[in-house]
C-alpha cells in the first residue's frame, strides 16, 4: 500500500488539501483545509465548530481528503460565492466507495480517512484525529503543497 510519504506528507507539518464530505442531504461539500500527518496512519485537521464541515465529519465520520493541482478547486471551494448559485459544482465530486463521503473525480489523489478522536480546541475549534483507510492515485507521484516551502522562499526573498 502506498505510504502518505509517497505523496510528499512529513510528520508535523502543515499541508494544503481540499477535504471533502457529505451533507444531510447527500450533496458533496468541500473546504481547503490544512492537514498534519502525525504518523503514516494518522492525519489531524483543526476545523471551526460553525463550518458545514466540522458538522459533516462530526455526524459522517469520516472524509476524504484531496490533492489536486488544479487552483480552481481551492479558489472555488474557499469563495463559494464564486460559484454558480453560491454552490459548489456537484458534477466535481463522485460517491466514495469506502466511506459515506464524496471526493473529487480529477484529484491527482485521494486520501480516505475515518475519524478516531475529536478534542475541542478552545470555544471555537476542534483537532479532529484520523486514521488513514485508503490512498488512491490516479496521477504519477502527485504532491501536497505546503506552505511552509513557499512562506520561506518569500522570507529569503524580502
Amino acid at each position: 500500500m502506498m505510504k502518505l510519504t509517497d505523496l510528499g506528507f512529513s510528520k508535523g507539518a502543515i499541508f494544503e488539501t481540499i477535504l471533502s464530505t457529505c451533507n444531510p442531504d447527500g450533496t458533496a461539500d468541500a473546504a481547503p483545509m490544512g492537514v498534519v500527518m502525525k504518523d503514516q496512519h494518522t492525519i489531524s485537521l483543526n476545523l471551526y465548530n460553525l463550518s458545514q464541515t466540522y458538522r459533516n465529519l462530526k455526524t459522517n465520520k469520516c472524509a476524504v481528503i484531496n490533492l489536486t493541482g488544479n487552483i480552481e478547486f481551492l479558489y472555488k471551494t474557499t469563495f463559494k460565492e464564486a460559484n454558480p448559485n453560491g454552490k459548489l459544482p456537484q458534477e466535481w465530486f463522485e460517491k466514495e466507495e469506502a466511506v459515506n463521503a464524496a471526493k473529487l473525480g480529477s484529484a491527482d489523489a485521494s486520501i480516505v480517512v475515518s475519524v478516531v478522536e475529536m478534542e475541542p480546541i478552545g470555544a471555537e475549534k476542534t483537532k479532529f484525529s484520523c486514521n488513514v483507510i485508503q490512498i488512491n492515485v490516479s496521477k504519477i507521484y502527485p504532491q501536497v503543497y505546503c506552505r511552509a516551502t513557499s512562506a520561506t522562499l518569500e522570507a529569503i526573498i524580502h
